[in-house]
């Protein structure tokens, strides 16, 4: 199973559940892809630990973005 997939039955359990998905591919392959829909906040490889921060400051303030920065 997938990302996608494995926090479609998470959110079953936990509705309140926020996640950030982590690729080894590019930003532009997976929307390319449209796997993840606007709300899904997305984090290419490599990152660096002030962009991870800034991820999760966006989750926990809700201003999701699909973006990788």
């Amino acid at each position: 199973m997938n990302g996608i997939e494995m926090r479609q039955k998470l959110v079953v359990l936990h509705p309140r559940l926020r996640t950030i998905f982590m690729s080894g591919y590019t930003a532009d392959s997976v929307n390319g892809e449209s796997i993840l829909n606007g709300g899904t906040l997305f984090l290419a490889k490599p990152f660096s630990p002030t962009e991870l921060l800034k991820k999760v400051g966006q989750l926990l303030t809700g201003t999701n973005r699909t973006k990788a920065t």
